[in-house]
């Protein structure tokens, strides 16, 4: 594991409750904003014509998958 990753691990360890939850939640929004944004790049200027193809064919589950976690957001800021 990189450091990066390692520091965010540690991160969630030392965190309890909701406190953790909303810790958690922030970095899975963070990572599918990062891959969607990825995916979309290389879908429109990546220079790999079947890695194209494959950004292009799963970028809408990951858009999914990002509104999924920005609802996830909205619900626990309602209650």
């Amino acid at each position: 594991m990189d450091s990066a990753h390692q520091t965010k691990l540690d991160k969630l360890k030392g965190l309890k409750d909701a406190a953790f939850d909303r810790e958690y939640d922030d970095m899975q929004r963070a990572a599918h904003k990062d891959a969607v944004s990825l995916f979309e790049q290389y879908s429109k200027s990546g220079d790999n014509v079947d890695l194209k193809a494959f950004a292009a064919k799963h970028l809408p589950h990951l858009r999914e998958h990002l509104k999924m976690a920005e609802d996830l957001k909205t619900q626990t800021t309602q209650r």
